[in-house]
């Protein structure tokens, strides 16, 4: 199965290696001819771009070769001796081996080199771009994309923006034409829009000290306000409902956002990006605003964009630092002394943790002696990082071994996807074990891997999983990520592989509806729990696990 992920030139280069070596192995003489070929077709296939590691054994098989069939004609080595032959059948086993070994695991050491799509004009670029995705896009069928009708869209704003030598133009447009993928694995990459994007820093440097976010209700209400800014000294407070943006009703404003932070996968992720988006402008223009603050009448104000180092971005957005990846992913503590509380905020070991799941398993262990009487796993905020990490902590929550997932990609013979036999995983149950009952607080940020927690716990009779929204469903495999280099130094990253259940169907990924994995109790997102959650600052989710907890189900 594993020659099916080899490209031409590996299957041509792997034959004329394994040719020689067998004759390396029958002592017979290296020739010459054939190891030049082979010199050949590896260095064409270095041209080409496959740098991957599977092609450099080929090569350098291929270079040792040629070397050794040098030598050997150089100096007419006759070896006669014993110790010779046994060494010269040695390398010859030694070098089928290695290579048939590598080959076995080729599906997940295959690279696609990156497509260079650089030097080509706007129009041209998105062109190539689209084919190549129509064919290897791994959910084009499971979110029924309709190609033709997206390449009809934007084609002709490519067309105007290389018109126009306009190249925030054509960054705009990519960003929005990689959006309507809604898939949390598209995105374009090092984009470092609240550090040293231009674009951005021009279009949206400026702000007011607001944020906004859109109830269930569709009403549209402040999140945050900046202390000491205009908004702030205009008078308006957190909680006020925002009437009017600029003559506009607030709710069609909120949702003629068209520029969103990173990739949202899922309707509440995009609605949380609006709202931090939504009074965001350029530095030094004016954003009328009618809002009601709570209990008070309605009011009018004009306020003006100031550069404010995106103060209201930063204070809206838990991402991760590159500090917070050295630390240890592990939060826990005890609450009202029987209820064990366990954060995981990513899924990678770290330098101050290089073992996340033996520290859970110590604190599992430790919590099992003090018969801790139930316990909350937090997965809010939680971007993933590795599946092996996260089956390997659900099976302390397993009763038995549980299959987590096989992949499958674009095979280049077939020109389908195909499974990748030997990329299975599963979630295999673990001491010490955690069986009593349990509830896993997600997010709308809960995404990747660690959508494979909750995929593997939600249907145990002890657990409940309970948050305002289902999580990202950005389940998409990104074990070679398809990457383009587009004009303008840009770079997209697209996932390569589809995560399958046991029966082979695609699981967690969004569809034509929502993905994710939803709660069992989903929190609304109503005026009350907004007013406890933004306003006063309350912990709506947790409260309403341990609450669960205490009554129980």
């Amino acid at each position: 199965m594993g020659f099916l992920w080899l490209t031409g030139w590996q299957m041509a280069l792997l034959t004329l290696n394994v040719f020689l070596l067998l004759g390396m192995l029958f002592q017979k003489k290296i020739l010459l001819s054939v190891a030049a070929l082979g010199m050949l077709i590896a260095l064409i296939s270095a041209l080409l771009s496959d740098l991957s590691f599977l092609s450099g054994v080929f090569y350098g098989v291929a270079v040792l070769l040629l070397i050794s069939g040098l030598v050997e004609t150089r100096w007419k080595l006759q070896p006669r001796n014993r110790i010779l032959r046994i060494l010269k059948g040695t390398l010859g086993v030694l070098g089928i081996a290695l290579q048939l070994l590598l080959v076995s695991q080729a599906g997940v050491l295959r690279h696609p080199p990156v497509q260079n799509f650089s030097s080509l004009s706007y129009p041209e670029a998105f062109l190539q771009l689209h084919q190549q995705l129509e064919q290897k896009y791994p959910f084009g069928d499971w979110k029924q994309i309709q190609w033709e009708h997206l390449k009809a869209s934007f084609l002709p704003r490519f067309e105007q923006a290389q018109k126009n030598q306009d190249q925030t133009g054509f960054y705009l447009t990519l960003r929005e034409y990689l959006q309507a993928f809604q898939d949390g694995h598209v995105r374009i990459q090092h984009e470092n829009l609240l550090d040293g994007n231009p674009v951005f820093a021009r279009l949206y440097g400026g702000g007011v000290g607001l944020s906004a976010l859109q109830l269930d209700s569709k009403e549209v209400r402040i999140s945050l306000v900046l202390p000491g800014s205009p908004a702030a000294k205009a008078g308006i407070q957190p909680g006020a409902e925002l009437v009017r943006v600029n003559g506009k009703p607030a709710l069609q404003a909120y949702q003629q956002v068209k520029f969103l932070l990173g990739s949202a996968s899922s309707a509440f992720q995009q609605r949380e990006s609006q709202g931090r988006m939504l009074l965001r402008g350029k530095v030094g223009e004016k954003v009328q605003l009618a809002f009601r603050n709570p209990s008070q009448s309605l009011k009018t104000v004009s306020l003006t964009f100031v550069q404010d180092g995106f103060a209201s971005l930063k204070k809206t957005q838990p991402s991760l630092t590159q500090q917070d990846l050295q630390q240890s992913p592990i939060e826990h503590q005890v609450l009202q002394g029987k209820y064990a509380y366990l954060k995981i905020k990513f899924l990678l070991s770290s330098d101050a943790s290089p073992d996340p799941e033996q520290e859970v398993s110590d604190v599992l262990a430790s919590w099992n002696q003090q018969k801790i009487s139930g316990l909350v796993l937090d997965l809010r905020d939680n971007p993933g990082g590795e599946d092996e990490l996260a089956a390997r902590i659900s099976g302390h929550f397993l009763k038995s071994s549980t299959f987590y997932e096989q992949v499958s990609y674009f095979n280049l013979w077939t020109s389908s996807f195909l499974v990748n036999s030997s990329e299975v995983l599963k979630a295999e149950a673990a001491q010490p074990a955690f069986t009593r009952p349990m509830v896993v607080l997600i997010n709308a940020r809960t995404a990747s891997s660690a959508e494979g927690i909750p995929l593997m716990l939600k249907n145990q009779p002890q657990v409940k999983v309970v948050g305002f929204s289902s999580t990202a469903g950005a389940f998409g495999v990104l074990t070679r990520p398809l990457r383009f280099n587009m004009p303008g130094g840009l770079q997209v990253q697209f996932p390569d592989g589809r995560s399958l259940d046991a029966q082979g169907n695609i699981q967690v990924e969004k569809g034509t509806g929502e993905g994710g994995i939803a709660p069992d109790l989903n929190i609304p997102l109503d005026l009350k729990a907004f007013q406890q959650k933004y306003v006063q600052g309350k912990d709506v989710e947790l409260e309403a696990a341990v609450k669960l907890l205490q009554e129980g189900w």
